[in-house]
């Protein structure tokens, strides 16, 4: 290749070159238009159903803390050395704590349970729950199985109360229905059941009772 040549050769790639670069600025500045026109989310405060959740938690531990009716804010904010209205927010206004104060409770509430979790998971199914994540101390065979127990007691005592056997209406229906009712009001202890709660449930009993 002679000087000429090469001169030619040496201009086209730098202009080549050249061009590239200022394509790639080109880029970048319509990328950053693009980021600025993206809308902001509204940052909430607010989990839904994270207060269900955490003391869905804590009835899981072998800590044997007392119902939210009996106590349990007083004995979080006690045992966790806290404010006395901050463990209200946890466990009554769906308000996470900050991360790394959650990070910690998760932490020691799992040292508590019987079996290994993941904390990072636990804390997102806390904070963002079954849609997202899955609850992560859930069996997909026995769903809801720490509210069983519970709506066990309380459908046969009812039942008892309303003078109907258990072959007299559907149990399986009346257990379900009865579990969605205690995760509304966001019910895990027996203490915590109030009787506008058993007519409720006397009302699932009567409403799916079997044709003769």
């Amino acid at each position: 290749m002679d000087d000429s040549k090469g001169l030619v050769y040496n201009f086209n790639l730098f202009e080549h070159l050249l061009m590239n670069k200022s394509a790639k600025v080109v880029d970048i500045n319509s990328q950053k238009r693009e980021f600025q026109d993206t809308p902001s989310a509204a940052v909430s405060e607010i989990y839904p159903g994270f207060s269900l959740r955490l003391n869905q938690l804590i009835d899981l531990t072998d800590l044997e803390m007392p119902p939210m009716s009996d106590g349990r804010q007083s004995h979080v904010a006690n045992l966790f050395e806290s404010s006395r209205h901050a463990p209200g927010d946890w466990l009554k206004k769906d308000k996470p704590p900050k991360p790394a104060t959650l990070r910690k409770i998760v932490t020691f509430l799992l040292h508590h349970i019987e079996g290994s979790y993941n904390g990072l998971r636990v804390e997102a199914w806390l904070k963002y729950g079954d849609g997202a994540v899955g609850n992560p101390f859930e069996d997909p065979h026995t769903r809801f199985q720490p509210l069983t127990p519970l709506a066990t007691i309380l459908v046969t005592t009812v039942a008892k109360e309303l003078d109907i056997q258990a072959p007299a209406f559907d149990l399986e229906r009346c257990l379900e229905l009865t579990i969605e009712t205690l995760t509304d009001f966001q019910l895990t202890d027996q203490r915590d059941i109030l009787p506008a709660h058993r007519k409720i449930v006397a009302s699932h009993i009567r409403n799916n009772l079997k044709k003769p």
